[in-house]
């Protein structure tokens, strides 16, 4: 799903919604800040200190038989008694990615997805699909939009 990117008028209103548009440049600082997580996480457990985590379980069965229903509507399957694993949601996503669905298919695996939280017991993050994330920097915090 693109980002937006809300326009406020000088009293904070707003006066818009748009979306932000994604560079190359933007994907590639975003992978590399990915990479830098997991180097964080993986060196602080080398060292033996402290790290606090950025954990993504996987979603719930009520979720998961909620989404299957309602893809099963679209005419699409969802896989049902496998192991969950973050390239099933791509799959479906990559099938509806040029159908009128395309949009409402997206927001609705986003919510079928955990809320990803802080913990000191890492558990993993399911949404990126890595063993450990720490989660210390943001991809465009700062950046030009």
């Amino acid at each position: 799903m693109p980002e937006r990117k809300i326009e406020l008028d000088d009293k904070g209103n707003v006066t818009g919604i748009h979306p932000r548009q994604a560079l190359e440049a933007h994907k590639l600082v975003e992978e590399f800040m990915i990479q830098a997580n997991v180097a964080a996480a993986e060196e602080l457990e080398q060292k033996g200190w402290p790290c606090v985590y950025r954990i993504h379980e996987q979603p719930s069965e009520e979720k998961l038989h909620n989404l299957r229903e309602f893809l099963a509507s679209l005419g699409y399957n969802f896989a049902k008694g496998m192991v969950q694993q973050p390239k099933l949601f791509n799959n479906i996503l990559r099938k509806v990615e040029d159908s009128p669905h395309a949009e409402v298919v997206n927001i609705i695996i986003l919510r079928t997805q955990s809320q990803a939280i802080y913990s000191t017991d890492n558990q993993g993050h399911f949404g990126l699909s890595l063993a450990r994330y720490a989660h210390f920097t943001s991809p465009f915090a700062g950046m030009p939009t």
